[in-house]
């Protein structure tokens, strides 16, 4: 019974660490973001003196931050990102979790 739980255990770790660094997450992500996030965060996610940076944050903030807002309650209230990110799955928000984590925080030159 130990070797089942075993390899139940390590099918799961294997699927979320596969799931987390999926090549296509970012390639995913980017059209996300390049329909929705550039709005207000600018092409390359450096944000202005109105939106935030979101370029190159760490991957959990970002995504307990998406969902946050995508709930639309609690600490992160925000209309324009809660209507953004409301329709978004899972999948979609560890897509551009991926692809704004990745972002340079460099201004292009």
């Amino acid at each position: 019974m130990s070797d089942i739980s075993s390899h139940l255990q390590e099918a799961a770790l294997t699927h979320f660490w596969t799931h987390e660094q999926a090549p296509d997450d970012e390639a995913k992500g980017k059209d996300i973001f390049s329909k929705n996030c550039f709005r207000c965060h600018g092409d390359n996610g450096l944000g202005d003196e109105t939106s935030a940076r979101i370029a190159g944050q760490q991957s959990d903030y970002l995504k307990l931050t998406l969902q946050r807002y995508k709930s639309g309650n609690g600490i992160r209230v925000d209309p324009p990102m809660a209507a953004n990110t409301r329709l978004l799955s899972d999948g979609d928000l560890n897509a551009v979790v991926a692809y704004i984590s990745a972002l340079s925080t460099n201004a292009p030159k």
